[in-house]
Order: C-alpha cells, then sequence, then structure tokens
C-alpha cells in the first residue's frame, strides 16, 4: 500500500494540470446539463449547443487522462526506467484504479447528484442507481481505454489502436446488418454486454500488468472488440424465424371478436412504410373494466383460395389499436401481393396476445407557458415563445411508468400524442434522458394536456378465425 501511494503523488504531481482540466470540464458539462432544455427554442439554442459540445468533449478528456495515468509506466516493451524500480504489479495497478477512482469516478457521482438536485429530482431514494450508473460509467468510459492504454506506448499507438477497435466494431456491425436485415447493430441485452465487457477489460488489464504478455493482450482485446456485434446474430441462430405464442392465462370476462360487418370507416393515425397498405379490421371488445384500455399485437396467417399468403409458412404481425370508442386490428400488406386480395376472398387466422392497462387521466396541465412534474416520468416543459407551442419532458432516476399525452381541448383527440415509455438508468455521463418533444399549431384557448399512466393489470391470449373475407375493403389509402 505504501508503496501504491507513493505512485499515486508521483502521478499527482505529473498530471495535476491534466486531472484539472477534466474536473473543469465536468463542471462545466453539470452546469450546461442543468441551463440545458430538452427542446431548441430561441433562448436554449445557445446553451443546448455548448451541452452537446461538452458531451463529445468530455469523454475525450477522459479517456485521454486515463491514457496519460497509464503512459506514465507504460507496459510494453522491457527498456522503461520504472522497470528498474522495486515496482510490484499490484501496487502499480492500484494506484492506477485509485487515480481514476478519485479524479474519474468520484467527480461523475457527484456530478450526478448535484444535476439531479438541482432540476428538482430525488437523489438520496435512488441511490442504488446512482450506483448503476457508476458500473455504466467505469464500463463503457475507463475499462476499455484503460485497456487499450496498457498495450500501447504512448499517445500515437492509442489512437491507431482506438481507431482500429472502432472500425472493427462498425465492420462487423455492417456484416451482422447484412445478414439480418436488420440496420441497427444488436449486441444482446444490456446487463449482458455491460458483465461480459467488464470481466473482458478486467481480465486483460490484470494479465497485462501481472504477465506484461502484450502481443496476446493485443490479440484478445481486438477479438473481444470484434465480437459483439456478432452477439446480436445468436438469438436469430438459436431461435425460429417466427415468435413463438407466450403461454398466458385467459381473460373470460373480456368478449373479443371480429366485427366485419361494421360499416364505419376506419381512421388511421399512421401510415404504412412505402412499399405497403394498411389494413384496418373492425373488432368487437366487450367486458372490459371501467378506464382502461385493450391493446395489443396479433400473429396472423392467411389462406386465399386454400393457399397461404403471400407465401407459406409466413406469419405476418398486426397491432389492436383504439381509435375513439372503436378497436381495430391493424395489418400492414405488402403492396407487391395484395393483387390477388381484390378478386378472391380470404381466411385468417390470429392468435392475439392482449393486455389491459389504465386509461384514466392521472394530471392535466394547461398548455401555457411552464414547467413541472408528472409522477413516474419526470420533469416537463411547455413554451409558447416559438411559432409553434411545443411539449418535452426530461427524465432523472428512479421508477417510472409508461405514460400516453393526450391534448384536451373543446374538440378532444382521444388518440394520444405521445407515449412515454418507461426509462431506465442512462449509459451516458448525465444521469438525465430527454423523452423527445412534440410541437402544435393552431391550439385552442383554454387547451389541456391529459397525463394518462398506462400500468398493466393483466394479460391474456385469444385465438379468432375470420372467414371468406375481403381484406381490399379493409384497405386504407395512404
Amino acid at each position: 500500500m505504501k508503496q501504491a501511494l507513493h505512485i499515486f503523488r508521483k502521478d499527482l504531481r505529473h498530471l495535476w494540470p491534466r486531472a484539472l482540466l477534466v474536473l473543469s470540464l465536468l463542471i462545466a458539462h453539470a452546469i450546461l446539463e442543468v441551463l440545458s432544455l430538452p427542446v431548441n427554442v430561441p433562448e436554449t439554442m445557445r446553451i443546448n449547443g455548448m451541452s452537446g459540445v461538452l458531451t463529445w468533449l468530455l469523454p475525450v478528456a477522459i479517456w485521454s487522462l486515463i491514457a496519460w495515468l497509464i503512459f506514465e509506466e507504460a507496459l510494453p516493451g522491457d527498456r522503461q526506467f520504472w522497470l528498474t524500480r522495486p515496482y510490484r504489479w499490484p501496487d502499480l495497478l492500484f494506484s492506477k484504479v485509485l487515480f481514476v477512482f478519485i479524479f474519474i469516478n468520484i467527480p461523475v457521482l457527484i456530478s450526478d447528484c448535484c444535476i439531479l438536485a438541482a432540476k428538482g429530482f430525488p437523489v438520496f431514494s435512488v441511490v442504488p442507481d446512482l450506483l448503476l450508473r457508476q458500473l455504466f460509467v467505469t464500463t463503457l468510459f475507463v475499462l476499455p481505454f484503460f485497456a487499450i492504454a496498457s498495450v500501447t506506448t504512448g499517445t500515437s499507438q492509442f489512437l491507431l489502436a482506438w481507431f482500429a477497435l472502432l472500425l472493427a466494431l462498425v465492420f462487423e456491425g455492417l456484416i451482422v446488418s447484412t445478414w439480418t436485415g436488420n440496420t441497427s447493430i444488436a449486441i444482446g441485452s444490456g446487463s449482458f454486454f455491460v458483465a461480459t465487457l467488464a470481466v473482458a477489460t478486467c481480465g486483460i488489464v490484470i494479465w497485462q500488468y501481472a504477465a506484461r504478455r502484450t502481443t496476446i493482450a493485443r490479440l484478445a482485446l481486438f477479438a473481444i472488440a470484434s465480437s459483439f456485434p456478432a452477439l446480436g446474430v445468436l438469438p436469430l441462430l438459436f431461435s425460429p424465424v417466427t415468435a413463438q405464442p407466450r403461454h398466458l392465462a385467459d381473460q373470460p370476462n373480456v368478449s373479443f371478436a371480429y366485427d366485419p360487418d361494421l360499416n364505419t370507416r376506419s381512421q388511421s393515425y399512421t401510415s404504412p412504410p412505402p412499399g405497403y397498405k394498411l389494413v384496418r379490421i373492425p373488432l368487437i371488445v366487450a367486458g372490459l373494466p371501467p378506464k382502461t384500455l385493450l391493446r395489443g399485437s396479433a400473429r396472423i396467417s392467411i389462406d386465399v383460395g386454400g393457399r397461404p399468403w403471400p407465401k407459406p409458412g409466413e406469419v405476418m404481425m398486426g397491432t389492436v389499436e383504439r381509435n375513439a370508442d372503436a378497436y381495430w386490428q391493424s395489418l400492414n400488406l405488402p403492396v407487391a401481393n395484395v393483387k390477388v386480395l381484390k378478386n378472391q376472398p380470404s381466411n385468417l387466422h390470429a392468435t392475439f396476445d392482449l393486455e389491459i392497462v389504465s386509461d384514466e387521466v392521472k394530471q392535466r396541465e394547461p398548455l401555457t407557458k411552464h414547467s413541472f412534474f408528472v409522477p413516474g416520468v419526470g420533469l416537463c416543459y411547455v413554451f409558447t415563445d416559438t411559432p409553434q407551442t411545443q411539449f418535452a419532458c426530461r427524465a432523472g432516476l428512479g421508477p417510472s411508468t409508461e405514460t400516453s399525452v393526450r391534448l384536451d381541448s373543446n374538440v378532444p383527440a382521444d388518440q394520444p400524442f405521445m407515449d412515454l415509455p418507461q426509462h431506465s438508468v442512462p449509459w451516458g455521463l448525465s444521469p438525465i434522458t430527454d423523452h423527445g418533444s412534440s410541437a402544435f399549431s393552431d391550439v385552442q384557448q383554454g387547451s389541456l394536456l391529459a397525463f394518462i399512466p398506462r400500468p398493466k393489470f393483466t394479460e391474456f391470449q385469444r385465438t379468432l378465425d375470420l372467414r371468406n373475407i375481403q381484406l381490399a375493403n379493409y384497405m386504407l389509402p395512404r
């Protein structure tokens, strides 16, 4: 321990200006996070822009400080002066970890607490989430670059290695997206990713400090960086192409059936993706508890003239939606194959995964310029100093509830204009999360924002069949 503290004091004498720079950037980042707002209006554009710049500068400063710290006693090679000193590798590694903990982890934790407190979010009740964020910050912003610095000898090698690993991630991500048809790079579940990355990088760092086998450590680090995007393919290799039904208890008190004879013309708040037609088939829903909503998804098989459509074994996904007091099953059909549907009747077999959620308004706010807290959501803002009235929310830490936001006016709009999902602990350098924003034009006097929490009461499954239906009659124009 005495030797570790000696190395720590030596590093502090050499690196205090650079550590002070990181602390200054972290303080500036915290101040701008407090002053910034989740929408760009004339009064916030400058602050938001500066906050965005620091969001990029701060990680670079942290990574550079870690690299300079490790390079004080570079590990590769056998001609460094520190090898002639009576340094024990556990003491050397402990001194570096202590430096990172004091000048990165603790300041980030203090910054999180200050940001949350300044914005009015709870601090003491979310201590477990604050500690979990420390795990994320360490795993994503410290350990990978600690490992890179331990297998390089200087800034140029560090930057080259960082760039090479980044290229490996991008290249393998492109292979994954080309193979699976998914444009996003999947890396498995968040907890698995964090745990695997933490264990792998810690293993490389300890191995390099204990044995200084640089070539093996470099190969291991490159292999780890290259393997993460490929993990997104594994679920596809070991699971069927179509989703399997969940085994859920039925809900016998709810009546749920197709209503193909309904003459009311459906309206759509969404458009199908390019190359598809939107089909909306009416449903009969009865027996729901008061102030609740039914929603869900469906796996649908279609046959035309006794043959599977559009090809054997294909299962299409649909959704259950409510419009005013009516329910509909929505389904996107490929335009290239719909011609046959206009000539022959079709048969549908659908398995629905349904859930009953709350549909009760818990809070209303005037659509005037102000900020306010919504339980389970966070801090919300309304701006009226722009050509369009803007609304946005920002979440802190702690428990959250999926919430729909509706605009109530003299002509009520039953369809929510924004759904705010449950938020999780953010992985970045800020403890707050933006929920996005929405804009309104021609807002009526006295309009209110209605907030509807969506806690789930129960879930169940139903199977329906619909015979001899002309699907073309239920297609909507784009």
